[in-house]
């Protein structure tokens, strides 16, 4: 819950108190007022870029209102058995979405940071060959396209500093 948002709840429970409450009213809505402000602030949660472009995209057609926005998500997520929002999304898109639905959601209601890129490393001057880290974290190169371990900036300039430039950002 947001500041504003504490703040907003704490005088709806000062304009519910009546003046027949007496005391006890008066005692419930300080203690009501106290738990608010104990209540901690969400965190944003972390989200592919595609997905924060996805919400940023929606947002104006919802008139900037989260809760639309998430009731947005779902309508088209719900549409044709999801077929309208996965027919829009690339597939590792798609797997993503339906496996963290609870982060698409408080990214919507609290707040996102993008995470950090990951990038495949192909092998220079090689079709269809990737490195990838094998069980004893040591790097290997690979002609089946779809065994890859995806790194992050560091991991490549610690690894691959002379080929860095060859690296691929990996969509979703």
């Amino acid at each position: 819950m947001t500041p504003q948002e504490k703040e907003k709840l704490k005088n709806s429970l000062k304009n519910h108190t009546s003046p027949y409450d007496g005391n006890d009213g008066m005692i419930s809505t300080i203690i009501a007022q106290m738990l608010v402000d104990d209540m901690p602030e969400p965190k944003k949660v972390k989200v592919p870029k595609w997905f924060a472009e996805w919400i940023e995209r929606w947002k104006p057609t919802v008139h900037f209102d989260k809760y639309k926005l998430l009731k947005e998500l779902w309508r088209q997520w719900e549409s044709y058995d999801g077929r309208k929002v996965m027919n829009t999304l690339e597939n590792s898109q798609t797997y993503w979405l339906t496996r963290n639905v609870e982060t698409a959601t408080k990214a919507i209601l609290y707040g996102y940071e993008i995470e950090e890129p990951l990038y495949i490393m192909p092998v220079p001057y090689a079709e269809n060959m990737c490195y990838y880290k094998n069980e004893d974290g040591e790097m290997e190169a690979r002609f089946d396209s779809d065994v890859y371990t995806e790194f992050t900036v560091a991991e490549i300039n610690e690894h691959f500093p002379k080929i860095k430039e060859f690296a691929e950002e990996v969509e979703g």
